[in-house]
C-alpha cells in the first residue's frame, strides 16, 4: 500500500497532531509542522529527526487569519524540503472549542473556533488538494469528532463546526472518487489531550461515561483509515453504533442527552 512521502500537520505541537507526527515519522514521512507554540515544534523536530531518517520544517502560525495561513503555505512551497518532496498528505488537526451556553459565551472564543475549525481547515484543503490531484496521489485527513453527528447544547459552536468538517470531508471524498487521492474525516470520541482543559470541559460527563482513547491510539486509527480511503473513521465500535442510532432517535431525546453529557443539570435548568 502506498504511503505519504511528505505531510503537513496543523496543530502539531500537542495531542492528536503531535501523535500523527510520530506515526508519520515512524513510517518515513517528511514533515511540515504548524502550530503557534514554536518551542514545542522545535523540540518535536529535534526528537523525530534524530530518531528517524526524515526532514522536518517547523513553521509557527496563527491559523485564525487567512493571511497567516497563506504566508505559511508560501513558506512551505518555497522550502528546499518541499522541492525534494512536495506535500502529498495533509493532516488538518488544529481545533478549538469551549464549553458553555451560547448566550453566555465569549464571542471572540466562538469566532476563533469557527476560524480554526472551519476556515483554516477548508483553506488548507483548498491549498493542498490541487497539487495532489495533478500528481494523481495524495491523502487528506480532516480531524473531526463524534460531536459532529448531533447538535451539542452547551458546546453548540464546537459541535456545529465538527458537523461541517465531517460533511465537507464526505463531499470531497466523493468528488475525488475517480482519482487515487483519498480524503477522510477522523471522528474520535473523548481523547486524553490538553483540549478538555483548554475548552473548560471540567463539567462534561463524557470523560467519566466513556473511556478516553490516547492521542496515539486515535492517530494510529486515523492513519490506517486514511490510507484505506475510509471517508469517515470512528475510533470505537461503541461510538460508531451510537452515531448510527442517532439517525433513528427522536431529536428532542438526542438534544437532552447531549446537553446532559456536556454538563447540563438534567433538570431543565441552564447550569
Amino acid at each position: 500500500m502506498p504511503k505519504p512521502k511528505s505531510a503537513l500537520i496543523t496543530g502539531a505541537s500537542s495531542g492528536i497532531g503531535e501523535s500523527f507526527a510520530r506515526v508519520l515519522a515512524a513510517n518515513g514521512t517528511h514533515l511540515f509542522l504548524l502550530a503557534r507554540r514554536l518551542d514545542r515544534l522545535e523540540a518535536l523536530k529535534h526528537e523525530l529527526e534524530s530518531r528517524h531518517q526524515i526532514q522536518i520544517t517547523v513553521i509557527p502560525c496563527d491559523l485564525r487569519t487567512a493571511h497567516a495561513r497563506t504566508e505559511a503555505w508560501d513558506r512551505i512551497t518555497k522550502a528546499p524540503q518541499y522541492s525534494a518532496a512536495p506535500v502529498d498528505c495533509l493532516i488538518n488537526n488544529a481545533g478549538l472549542g469551549a464549553s458553555g451556553w451560547f448566550v453566555r459565551s465569549d464571542w471572540q472564543r466562538m469566532a476563533d473556533t469557527i476560524d480554526v475549525n472551519i476556515s483554516a481547515l477548508t483553506h488548507f484543503a483548498h491549498l493542498a488538494l490541487p497539487s495532489m490531484m495533478a500528481a494523481n496521489r495524495g491523502w487528506i485527513c480532516n480531524v473531526s469528532s463524534t460531536a459532529g453527528f448531533q447538535p451539542g447544547p452547551k458546546m453548540a459552536v464546537y459541535y456545529a463546526s465538527k458537523a461541517f468538517v465531517t460533511s465537507l470531508s464526505e463531499a470531497l471524498s466523493y468528488e475525488v472518487r475517480h482519482s487515487p487521492v483519498k480524503i477522510s474525516a477522523l471522528c474520535p470520541g473523548p481523547v486524553k489531550t490538553e483540549f478538555a482543559s483548554a475548552a473548560s470541559m471540567q463539567a462534561s460527563r463524557l470523560f467519566s461515561l466513556f473511556k478516553p482513547m490516547t492521542s496515539m491510539q486515535v492517530a494510529q486509527i486515523g492513519y490506517a483509515g486514511m490510507l484505506k480511503g475510509q471517508a469517515v473513521v470512528i475510533d470505537s465500535k461503541l461510538l460508531a453504533a451510537a452515531a448510527f442510532l442517532n439517525r433513528f432517535l427522536p431529536r428532542p431525546m438526542i438534544l437532552q442527552t447531549t446537553a446532559y453529557l456536556n454538563g447540563a443539570s438534567g433538570k431543565g435548568k441552564r447550569t
